[in-house]
This record gives structure tokens, sequence and C-alpha cells, in this order.
């Protein structure tokens, strides 16, 4: 499901990002764009995993909530259903799956638990970290209680009328 983008939502996380990382404002001159605000709407591109741990751990740490770090495995997972979505030009494709904590354990991926955020039509990470934290069930997913990796992906659709498909996969590992 889309959200709508809240512009204080988006300061407020440029805002963090330029703290963290130490960046500029995006694209002023020939400085390059701080990966959180990267437009994933080009063939070719990934969402930059050190930046999306720093950002889901910091906002878990907001409420007591363990670190997550990216898994291989998870993002791939993540790569292959956004994928699907995109293939498709439609996020609700996911509800007839098999729950993620199966699909997962099927692939041979021991998790306790796990959820799944699926969504499209955000261009950078910080808009979906955006959406996702303005809505509860994807918020749930952020703070999944004991979660320690994740895997996320971006799929580029041009002709989609989204554009970008986004899929986050959160889980504690067995």
């Amino acid at each position: 499901m889309t959200h709508m983008k809240s512009p204080l939502s988006l300061t407020l996380l440029a805002a963090l990002c330029l703290t963290l990382t130490g960046c500029g404002e995006p694209r002023l001159g020939s400085r390059p764009v701080p990966p959180l605000f990267q437009d994933m709407a080009r063939y070719g591109l990934t969402v930059d995993l050190p930046t999306a741990a720093s950002v889901f751990t910091g906002y878990r740490h907001n409420f007591g909530l363990s670190a997550v770090e990216p898994d291989p495995r998870l993002v791939e997972v993540a790569r292959e259903m956004a994928a699907t979505l995109a293939g498709r030009d439609d996020i609700k494709a996911s509800l007839t799956q098999t729950a993620i904590t199966e699909r997962l354990n099927r692939r041979g991926i021991q998790v306790v638990q796990a959820g799944e955020n699926v969504s499209a039509g955000y261009h950078t990470l910080a808009e979906a970290f955006s959406g996702w934290r303005g809505s509860k069930p994807h918020d749930q997913v952020l703070k999944l209680p004991g979660a320690t990796h994740f895997g996320i992906a971006a799929i580029y659709a041009p002709r989609s009328k989204y554009s970008v498909f986004w899929v986050l996969v959160m889980a504690r590992k067995g």
C-alpha cells in the first residue's frame, strides 16, 4: 500500500541523515546525493545497506529495541518479492503468498519471527521509511521485537504506475 508523504517527516529524516552521515544537502553542485535520498527510479541501483541499517537501528533504539543488520539471504528474498510485485504491477500480490516466516523457513532460512513490508511509489529510502513509520502495520514490522536482521530491496519498473517497488523483511533468526 502506498502512503502519503509528510514534508515534515522527510525534513526531520533529512536532518537526521545529514547529522549521522555528515553529508551535505542532496546534489548541491558536485556533491553526491546521500544514499538515504538516492532516487531508486533508475535501473541497476540497490538500496545502501549500511544506511538502511543505521536508519532502522536508530529508529528501533528510540523504542528500546535491538539493533538490526543486513542479511544477504533476506536481501535476496526481498529482491525476489519486489521483482515479483513489479512484474505484476501490483503490491497486493503478496497477500496471496504464504506467510513470510514460512517462506523463509522453506528456503532454509531459520527464523523465529519475521515481518514484511511491501509498498510502491516511493523513490527514496527516506520516503519509504517515512511512509512505513506512518502506517501502523508497517511500523509494527519496523519495530518487530527481537529482530536481529533485515533484507530490503527496491525494484525499478518504468512502465508501472508506481515506478519503484519496495520490500523490507525484518527477522529474528533462530
